[in-house]
């Protein structure tokens, strides 16, 4: 899989959006849209227009699907609720499911995970996921694709494993289950433990991060060979 596969489908989708309001009753809602757009866009907090002229249920409508201000663009994807709700015939199935500070994930389809934070030095997780999935049975997730924005992000594109998270699970499941559950856990953490190095590095012979080894690091450390070259 490609970058120009991926974008394919999305390029087929912005041509297909149809712009047009989707009904006469909303007309007054839209133009106080472009209304609030074109004079109040430079004021934070700006309020919201009165949205005169419509009838009662057009007006319902309104403001029941927004459930804040629907003029804030969305972190994810820039539209405002209000372009979202009468300008666009498309609906995402892409979902923001995990945020920790600036680091999200996101659910790409059925079939792709993309992680999006900051590109740092010790980001390796691709690295990993490509030598566990080289050097071990441990089933782990394809990465298709990695790389580096130039405004400094990191983003990751990797496979989307079929199944439920343990932890929404697990008070459902059976004693057995749970003993199976930890013997196949223990098998992955032995099979982990068989794979060594002669030197202190990471999957790719690059130096490790370890801030309980060496508190003061504010790098990479290592590769080292030996305790008196680290």
């Amino acid at each position: 899989m490609d970058m120009q596969s991926l974008a394919e489908p999305l390029n087929e989708v912005h041509e297909e959006v149809d712009e047009a309001p989707p009904s006469d009753d909303n007309k007054n809602a839209l133009d106080a849209h472009r209304n609030h757009d074109r004079e109040d866009k430079s004021v934070p907090g700006g309020t919201v227009p009165k949205l005169n002229g419509l009838s009662k249920a057009a007006e319902s409508e309104v403001y029941d699907w927004f459930a804040g201000d629907p003029y804030v663009p969305c972190a994810g994807c820039s539209r405002t609720p209000f372009q979202a709700h009468f300008y666009d015939k498309y609906r995402s199935n892409h979902k923001l499911f995990y945020v920790c500070q600036d680091i999200g994930a996101w659910s790409l389809g059925s079939k792709v995970i993309m992680k999006d934070r900051p590109f740092e030095a010790d980001n390796i997780e691709a690295d990993n996921m490509r030598f566990f999935k080289l050097n071990t049975t441990i089933p782990v997730p394809t990465v298709f694709h990695d790389w580096k924005e130039e405004d400094g992000r990191y983003i990751l594109l990797q496979e989307k494993i079929e199944g439920l998270p343990l932890q929404e699970v697990w008070n459902d499941l059976t004693l057995e289950d749970h003993e199976r559950i930890a013997k196949q856990a223990a098998r992955h953490i032995f099979e982990l433990r068989s794979v060594t190095s002669d030197k202190l590095q990471n999957a790719k012979g690059a130096g490790c991060r370890n801030n309980g080894l060496v508190p003061k690091s504010t790098g990479l450390v290592g590769p080292s060979a030996s305790d008196d070259e680290l």
